[in-house]
């Protein structure tokens, strides 16, 4: 058996524990930062405050609602990464964030939080999955694209 087979069936999907939702924030927080720094060419703490006000909008419009979820991937008892997404019946899901910690990257369990998701959003009968991703993260773009996504616009900005 090579060794990503048995790192795969290592690998569970539970509720996002308390303890790990700040980690999971602070990533999201970080990264998107990031990529709106790079491609808007902003300060970082321009692109923090965008990045926080999108956040907290996205957050006060999802905390209510019983469509939204918090799910971790949990190896060998140790949570290695998340997704917050909604899905409802006869609506398209929406992936507001996905993470697997750095140092787990590269083993496929980005892939296979992936295909929670996807069965999960199925599930529920939800009508697809859509997503934002920065063109830049070329490694999620490849993923998705194997996944079966489609390009279907692209956002745009004025820099004054």
């Amino acid at each position: 058996m090579c060794r990503s087979d048995q790192t795969n069936r290592d690998i569970t999907f539970v509720a996002m524990p308390q303890g790990y939702v700040a980690r999971f924030t602070s990533a999201l927080i970080n990264h998107h930062a990031g990529c709106l720094q790079r491609v808007m060419g902003c300060s970082e703490a321009m692109a923090k405050e965008i990045t926080l006000r999108q956040l907290s909008s996205l957050y006060n419009n999802q905390n209510l609602q019983a469509d939204s979820y918090l799910i971790a991937v949990q190896r060998l008892e140790q949570i290695i990464g998340g997704a917050w997404y909604s899905a409802q019946m006869g609506q398209a899901g929406i992936l507001h964030w996905i993470m697997i910690e750095d140092i787990y990257q590269g083993n496929g369990h980005g892939k296979r939080l992936m295909q929670y998701v996807i069965q999960h959003c199925q599930s529920v009968g939800a009508i697809g999955l859509a997503l934002h991703v920065f063109a830049e993260n070329e490694q999620s773009v490849l993923l998705y694209r194997k996944l079966g996504f489609a390009m279907i616009g692209k956002e745009m900005y004025l820099q004054w």
